[in-house]
């Protein structure tokens, strides 16, 4: 199975390049979604992920569309939609890749319990 990243951005040169390296190994394309950085983060994503597909839209406080336009541009059926300030554990890499040999859903949602 592939499996596309998304993840919005916009000023995250802090986060991003944890969150990326966190999924760069489990993704086979990543679409980025940039409501018009002004800092480093669209270098350090390329940096990280040299193929990475770029789009800039303003989100105009609206997530909800700019998830569904990251929807739009993804190639593959399964997408990890990934926040800037996220990451990703090896424990969860291990399950999402072990899930997918056998999925029994059409989607699934991680939630973080503290």
């Amino acid at each position: 199975m592939k499996i596309s990243g998304a993840i919005l951005v916009h000023n995250n040169e802090r986060t991003i390049a944890k969150a990326i390296n966190s999924i760069k190994d489990l993704i086979d394309e990543l679409i980025v979604v940039d409501d018009y950085s002004t800092d480093n983060t669209i270098k350090i994503i390329k940096k990280i992920y040299p193929k990475a597909k770029i789009y800039r839209k303003a989100l105009n406080k609206n997530f909800a569309t700019q998830r569904n336009f990251a929807l739009s541009k993804v190639s593959h059926d399964w997408v990890l939609f990934i926040d800037s300030d996220e990451k990703v554990s090896k424990k969860l890499k291990k399950e999402i890749l072990t899930t997918l040999k056998h999925p029994k859903f059409d989607a699934y949602v991680c939630e973080e319990i503290t």
